[in-house]
């Protein structure tokens, strides 16, 4: 079959213009930016099983010295960073009534404490003469202890005096001095108390033996806050 001139000129210029098309769409390509950003999180809550083999490892009351009269309760704000700690029934010359419980960095950035907020209530005369002692040890995020800080006198024995403790107006302060600046890095902890193997100071709380008689049938409640800020390596 033969085509004219006038004929093959128009099909060489399809062919032409179908070859540069085919081109362009074999080199296009589209690049998509995924515009998410994720920023660190900033949290630091109470231990609730993630720490074992320590008696820290739960909010919880250790067994010690001869008070089976005295009333112990705790329970936390919902958001985790306030801890109440209540005693009923206290009297002179038992053992402390220990209190052991963590804190756990559970964020994705270093946590530095920047506070400590101590809380008292109940009758003024009877705070007065509760005294406080305490052990709290610092660990990386598999447990291994850094340091261990005390305050007060340990170990007790039934009937002591608790002259050397800190009295319980002083909490803050002590808390304070021992612990603000502290940081911790993602996964590591600040418990009060130590392995369970040993014998661990925990926060305790015990009735000076010269509480008068106007001390009796009180309750007190103990409130602690943390505040935490985040914190950058210089």
């Amino acid at each position: 079959m033969k085509f004219s001139k006038g004929y093959a000129l128009p099909m060489l210029l399809v062919i032409a213009l179908g070859a540069i098309g085919f081109s362009y769409a074999w080199w296009t390509e589209t690049l998509v930016i995924d515009p998410t950003v994720k920023t660190g999180e900033l949290k630091v809550a109470f231990v609730n099983g993630e720490a074992s083999n320590k008696d820290w490892n739960r909010p919880n009351w250790r067994t010690y010295g001869a008070a089976p009269y005295v009333t112990r309760t705790w329970d936390w704000s919902p958001d985790k960073l306030t801890i109440y700690i209540t005693l009923s029934n206290m009297y002179p010359r038992t053992g402390s009534q220990r209190f052991a419980f963590g804190i756990r960095n559970a964020g994705t950035i270093p946590a530095k404490l920047k506070d400590i907020t101590v809380t008292i209530t109940g009758d003024v005369t009877t705070v007065h003469y509760i005294r406080t002692q305490g052990e709290i040890e610092y660990c990386r995020s598999d447990l291994t202890r850094v340091w261990k800080k005390s305050f007060g006198n340990w170990p007790h024995v039934d009937g002591d005096p608790y002259e050397k403790d800190i009295p319980l107006e002083n909490l803050e302060a002590t808390l304070d001095y021992l612990l603000v600046g502290t940081v911790l890095d993602v996964g590591q902890f600040l418990g009060f108390g130590g392995d369970e193997t040993e014998e661990s100071g925990c926060l305790g709380f015990a009735m000076h033996a010269t509480a008068p008689e106007g001390t009796e049938n009180q309750t007190i409640t103990i409130a602690i806050t943390f505040q935490f800020e985040q914190w950058n390596a210089p």
